[in-house]
């Protein structure tokens, strides 16, 4: 079987997505810290960006069950909205 040809070029860079950088670079604790203390700041820069403990969705992971689903509970994808 012959090769199949190439339909299109392959980008050669792929655009990042608009948002806001967690961190820059400058902001990372140096290699020679303490390993734990390193990761802490990472989490909490991250936390100060909003990429931590903020919940997107806040309906009850029940209501998404088969029984949840048949009792009619509410989901954001099952409620009309504006």
């Amino acid at each position: 079987m012959p090769p199949r040809k190439k339909t299109a070029e392959a980008p050669a860079e792929v655009p990042r997505q608009a948002g806001p950088e967690p961190y820059t670079p400058d902001q990372l604790p140096p290699i020679d810290v303490d390993p734990m203390a390193a990761a802490q700041r990472v989490a909490d820069l991250e936390a100060a960006a909003g990429l931590r403990g903020t919940e997107v969705d806040a309906t009850p992971n029940e209501h998404y069950t088969v029984a949840g689903v048949i009792a009619g509970m509410p989901t954001p994808e099952t409620t009309a909205g504006p």
